[in-house]
């Protein structure tokens, strides 16, 4: 029983970050086409990296910059470089909710549950912190039991 409700609490954090990434992205539609945003779709994620660090070189207050390299690091398991990026949009935007769940996401991705719990619950996803309060608890339980035999 536990086993199942680990991997629906995974499950749910997985399809909240996805939801968020996939409605970031459908805001950026209505914007003009770069080469970075066409590497990026291409899958050519660091030549994308790139190119959007030669963009917010003269445009450092731009947020969905910020996302893309963030997300770019997020994606390439670079998570001090996607945290950095993520938490200098929540400068930008600090009452965006959708900027919360970044860094959540980063802290999901590396097992840092409790982390990962305080920002959902602060932008009200209390059912999201609640599951990563449960797998944080199941992990303290498995590295304290594995320690005592």
């Amino acid at each position: 029983m536990k086993k199942i409700t680990l991997t629906i609490a995974a499950f749910s954090f997985a399809v909240l970050a996805r939801t968020s990434f996939v409605q970031a992205e459908q805001q950026q539609d209505n914007r003009p086409q770069t080469t970075a945003d066409s590497l990026f779709k291409a899958g050519k994620f660091n030549e994308a990296r790139t190119e959007f660090l030669k963009t917010f070189g003269t445009d450092t207050a731009n947020a969905d910059i910020l996302f893309k390299i963030g997300n770019i690091d997020l994606l390439n398991n670079q998570f001090n470089s996607a945290e950095k990026h993520f938490k200098k949009i929540l400068k930008i935007n600090p009452a965006d909710s959708a900027s919360i769940k970044h860094p959540a996401e980063v802290y999901y991705r590396q097992d840092n549950f409790r982390e990962a719990s305080t920002l959902l619950r602060s932008i009200g996803k209390n059912a999201q912190a609640s599951q990563l309060d449960f797998l944080n608890e199941k992990v303290l339980y498995q590295t304290f039991s594995e320690t005592d035999t």
